[in-house]
């Protein structure tokens, strides 16, 4: 029997290993993943639905393609291409494939067949004009993020029937609310927020939340980050908090005032790679102001946009 020089003979992967392999590159620069495809079936029937894993519906969708880093971001697709597979015999992988959506598509009834066939979805951020009402929406999976407005997520009755108890933030671990309350705060309410046992990030759109957060923060012990959004930086600082009449949260280290104007870019990184985003970078500042390596009252972190 001849023997067989091992120079010569190509390497061959456990399918198991493979798979793993071919799923972290779809993961990691989904742009390549109709390439990725193109190696083999099993390839193909192994990445294919990635291609799904992160869908943005709305008119800033061209701008991904600009980016520095474009091949690393979710692959676009146009929202009519994505009612056509919805429409077809494909909308049942849908179900399964898609985990983070942002929709700034403001049609009810496409966005009402968007929200019913990603039912599987995780990480969902929704526009201030949606017509959809959180509460209402079936989901297939535990929602983990959440970014809307009040009325978004609980519908636009007023006074705005506020219930954090509801079965949807039972495994929430960030909540993002873009405004305030018309009609202030009723500490009774926004209590519950404490006992939802996986919150540990969450991030208001308003100065308006902070005596809220004045009475709530000692004794919750289990939220690690409490980000103030901004639109501008102007006036960002301890002296906000005096104004607030909640001076004592200057030196607290898990309060952060952050001006976050990118919420797309924001989100990608977020949902994509969890790098980043402007909660991460309240993580570090937090970090860094309990280490002692910045001011512990330094509660305003500069946002920073890595993606170019």
């Amino acid at each position: 029997m001849a023997s067989v020089d091992a120079d010569t003979v190509s390497p061959v992967l456990p399918p198991e290993l493979e798979q793993i392999i071919f799923e972290a590159t779809a993961l990691s620069w989904p742009r390549s993943i109709l390439q990725l495809m193109l190696v083999a079936w099993r390839v193909k029937s192994w990445v294919e639905l990635l291609l799904y894993r992160t869908i943005i519906v709305g008119s800033r969708l061209d701008n991904l393609c600009d980016k520095p880093d474009s091949e690393t971001r979710p692959f676009p697709i146009p929202y009519q291409n994505l009612l056509s597979l919805i429409q077809s015999n494909y909308s049942p992988c849908f179900r399964s494939s898609v985990r983070n959506l942002y929709l700034a598509h403001t049609d009810p009834a496409e966005e009402a067949s968007i929200l019913a066939a990603c039912r599987g979805i995780e990480n969902i951020w929704l526009a201030a004009r949606s017509s959809c009402t959180v509460l209402e929406i079936r989901f297939d999976r535990p929602v983990k993020r959440l970014h809307a407005t009040l009325e978004v997520i609980f519908g636009k009755s007023q006074p705005c029937p506020i219930d954090f108890a509801h079965p949807v933030f039972a495994s929430m671990t960030h909540l993002e609310i873009f405004d305030a309350p018309h009609d202030g705060f009723d500490l009774a309410v926004w209590t519950a927020l404490t006992r939802l046992p996986h919150l540990t990030h969450l991030a208001l759109g308003s100065a308006a939340y902070l005596p809220m957060c004045g009475a709530l923060l000692p004794t919750w012990e289990h939220l690690r980050v409490l980000v103030i959004l901004f639109s501008q930086h102007v006036g960002l600082d301890a002296g906000l908090l005096t104004e607030h009449n909640v001076s004592e949260l200057a030196d607290e280290p898990r309060l952060v005032l952050m001006v976050c104007s990118e919420y797309l870019e924001d989100w990608i990184k977020g949902a994509h790679t969890s790098c980043d985003d402007y909660w991460a970078q309240a993580e570090d500042h937090i970090a860094r102001r309990k280490s002692g390596k910045v001011d512990l009252r330094d509660c305003y972190v500069p946002y920073t946009d890595e993606s170019g």
